[in-house]
């Protein structure tokens, strides 16, 4: 909008370059309507409510503007062929132009000097929009009004703000799934390599026993049973190295781990101990379990259970299903863990704390919380009957 201050000189050359010049009318007058072939009376009222009725004058629709109209005028704007409605407004000092079905209204500040004698033209300049000529006293007020060119593209406009907002939240969703994920295989990483210290401090043990065992054979002249001992060792650590970088295998393999290990401490102890395997029919021998499950608890019941009693020790390991789970038992009737302890064994439950790190780490992977418990036996009076470790695996 422009604003000029001109005099009668310059209001008579407007009256030659603009045409159609009218005077705005009271508020009071009734005027007709035409919208898609049908006609409306319109009544306009000063509290700025607008009464709408057909040609048969039946109520059509009540229009309330929120705000007082002084004076209003009906003219083409935008010359489009169908009639704006200026509305005037002398309290807040505002002209508003609507079309003529009352929608899309547009506002603009003016001050009003003698609005009973303000006047408005229509001047149309070739591939120019419209130019709106208002007079009012000395002011001359210069307006141009059209549709907005984006009006037309509204919808697709809100489209695209729509899709780039969804698009936008799947790049952070993507975003955070990414970092998510770097964050796991970190974390994985970290834990597998946690899980190999565990592993590693866990081996000696084994090493050390086999070793002995052959050495005390050999020492004994015991060729055969030396060659036996030096085979299940070379077993022992060919599951080892085939298994070095898994931390599960089949219970099969868990067991044949376990009788060689057996084998040889058995030998080594010179056969104080005996031991036996019970498999209930229910039990699936491919069914996966933590690595060492079974031969941990074997070794710590001989260490110390069996290792200080002179004859008589026995092993027996069970395996059942029940209830989803594979139910593992290790049995031994040793002296116990308070004897052994007593004793000054330095190593008792160690074994057992590093699986407990084991299990704690193998959640972290594998989503499975292996639960263990470990029971002293005793008899009616107190005496130590031995020690149970019970190893709950929930099967997947």
């Amino acid at each position: 909008m422009q604003m000029y201050r001109i005099s009668e000189t310059g209001r008579k050359q407007l009256v030659k370059e603009f045409t159609g010049f009218t005077t705005v009318q009271p508020v009071d007058d009734r005027f007709v309507i035409k919208k898609n072939d049908a006609y409306k009376v319109v009544f306009p009222m000063k509290n700025g409510d607008i009464h709408v009725f057909d040609t048969s004058f039946r109520k059509h629709s009540v229009i309330n503007l929120n705000q007082p109209i002084s004076y209003l005028q009906q003219r083409d704007m935008d010359l489009d062929g169908e009639p704006e409605l200026l509305v005037f407004d002398l309290v807040q000092n505002t002209l508003t132009i609507l079309r003529n079905d009352f929608t899309c209204p547009a506002t603009v500040k003016v001050g009003f000097g003698g609005l009973p004698h303000t006047t408005f033209s229509m001047k149309q300049d070739k591939d120019k929009p419209p130019m709106i000529c208002m007079c009012t006293g000395d002011l001359l007020y210069l307006l141009s009004y059209g549709i907005n060119p984006t009006w037309h593209a509204r919808w697709g406009i809100w489209v695209a703000f729509w899709l780039a907002l969804f698009l936008f939240t799947l790049l952070i969703r993507k975003t955070q799934k990414i970092q998510v994920e770097k964050r796991y295989a970190t974390e994985k990483k970290i834990t597998e390599l946690q899980l190999k210290i565990v592993r590693n401090q866990m081996d000696p043990h084994f090493t050390m026993n086999a070793i002995n065992a052959v050495v005390n054979a050999i020492d004994r002249e015991e060729k055969e049973q030396a060659k036996d001992h030096l085979l299940h060792f070379s077993q022992m650590y060919r599951s080892l190295a085939l298994s070095a970088d898994k931390i599960k295998r089949p219970l099969r393999e868990e067991l044949d781990f376990t009788e060689n290990y057996l084998a040889l401490e058995q030998f080594r102890f010179g056969n104080r101990f005996t031991y036996k395997i019970e498999i209930d029919p229910g039990v699936d021998l491919t069914w996966e379990v933590p690595k060492m499950v079974i031969q941990s608890p074997v070794e710590n019941a001989v260490k110390h259970g069996l290792q200080n009693k002179e004859a008589g020790g026995e092993i027996v390991i069970r395996a059942r299903h029940e209830d989803r789970n594979l139910i593992l038992e290790i049995t031994d009737n040793g002296i116990g863990r308070p004897a052994s302890g007593a004793e000054g064994t330095t190593s008792t439950g160690k074994g057992m704390e590093i699986m407990g790190q084991f299990f704690e780490l193998y959640h972290k992977i594998t989503g499975i919380r292996v639960r263990s418990t470990v029971a002293d036996l005793m008899d009616e009076s107190g005496k130590p009957l031995g020690t149970k470790v019970l190893v709950i695996i929930p099967l997947a």
